[in-house]
């Protein structure tokens, strides 16, 4: 799990050059997740995003990171879903 977890996060990294890190709840993310997911589709497409398990303290599923082509796309979820976010290039 954690091998595969660290080789998506790389993929990811390497193709797309901004990256977004969420701290998951709690209680997880629920629903919430479903519709950020159908979000980033529309807003993105289905090839202009990738998202990554990001754990924070080495708990891989602590954190997600999703990652996107464009910094506009990154600001833009983040505007839409409420985030604190420090974009990384």
């Amino acid at each position: 799990m954690i091998r595969a977890s660290m080789r998506a996060q790389r993929g990811a990294e390497r193709r797309y050059p901004v990256r977004v890190q969420i701290v998951v709840p709690p209680e997880g993310f629920g629903r919430q997740l479903e519709i950020m997911h159908a979000w980033l589709d529309e807003t993105c497409g289905a090839e202009g995003w990738a998202s990554a398990p990001a754990g924070t303290t080495g708990i891989v599923n602590d954190a997600l990171a999703l990652y996107f082509e464009d910094a506009a796309f990154a600001r833009a979820f983040v505007a839409r879903f409420c985030c604190a976010f420090r974009a990384e290039t």
